[in-house]
């Protein structure tokens, strides 16, 4: 999960994505064949992902969010989300409205607690276990696969084994100026006691380190989740995540202020699937 000199997610112009989770999606087939509806989409999303917002006569924002959305296969939504814009931190909740197309794709607008509303356009893919979607608000630049959790209860046995992550941020001072690019490659361990350890390769503009980590964790019954962690180099670093996919995958987002970065780490392969077709 990544240490970091400075790691936030913020100003935010965040997409909202959550919630309940839902029973096996249709098959990609079937939707093809059937034609798609609001019912196509249903039941609980997590999603990370990163991207900028320019507000109008300022410069560009770099921004982060990833958090938890559910749809009620009516047409209607609502959730909760961590951003992080120039590492200025916040968490938000919103409700919205969606529409789905017999082509599988739609549209969907969020209205956030802080006044915002953010307006998306999708398109179903994978019998409705994710999609894809890019935010048309003027000034934002974000694009995103939400994926569903699949699991209707979590605990902190719903998180364990080996997991692996690259991804990519940045970090900024408390005013909002960017010190510089960072870079994340991890793999960690989940006992499903709530402990986890591991090692990561971090970059900091082009400078390279490897380290490990200790750390504890907790999963909501939501199957949200808090994770902190401490670095043999020293420091330590806060994750808020999403468990998606079973317990196969997971969308993260660090929780430090001054840091921009959220991803998805997924399920390591095991030996005896290595000459599996």
């Amino acid at each position: 999960m990544r240490r970091s000199p400075f790691l936030a997610l913020t100003m935010g112009v965040a997409l909202g994505l959550a919630v309940l989770l839902a029973p096996a999606g249709s098959s990609p087939k079937a939707m093809a064949a059937e034609g798609c509806g609001q019912r196509s989409l249903h039941g609980a999303y997590g999603y990370a992902f990163q991207g900028q917002v320019i507000p109008p006569g300022t410069t560009e924002f770099d921004t982060a969010i990833a958090g938890r959305i559910v749809f009620d296969g009516h047409g209607g939504l609502s959730g909760y989300e961590w951003d992080s814009t120039n590492g200025f931190q916040e968490t938000l909740t919103f409700t919205g409205s969606y529409s789905v197309q017999p082509d599988c794709t739609g549209t969907a607008s969020l209205v956030n607690s802080n006044g915002r509303t953010d307006h998306i356009t999708l398109g179903l893919i994978e019998g409705g276990q994710e999609f894809n979607f890019t935010v048309t608000d003027p000034g934002v630049v974000i694009t995103g696969r939400p994926t569903r959790l699949r699991l209707s209860h979590c605990t902190d046995r719903s998180l364990s084994g080996v997991f692996n992550a690259a991804e990519s941020g940045s970090d900024f001072t408390p005013a909002g100026v960017e010190n510089g690019d960072d870079s994340l490659f991890f793999t960690i361990h989940f006992d499903g006691h709530g402990h986890e350890f591991g090692s990561s390769t971090t970059s900091i503009n082009g400078f390279s380190f490897p380290d490990t980590f200790t750390g504890t964790y907790h999963v909501n019954p939501d199957c949200t989740g808090s994770a902190s962690n401490t670095f043999a180099s020293g420091g330590s670093d806060l994750v808020n995540f999403v468990i998606v996919e079973q317990g196969n995958e997971v969308k993260f987002f660090n929780a430090q202020p001054g840091i921009v970065f959220a991803g998805t780490m997924d399920r390591m392969a095991t030996g005896d699937e290595s000459g599996q077709n």
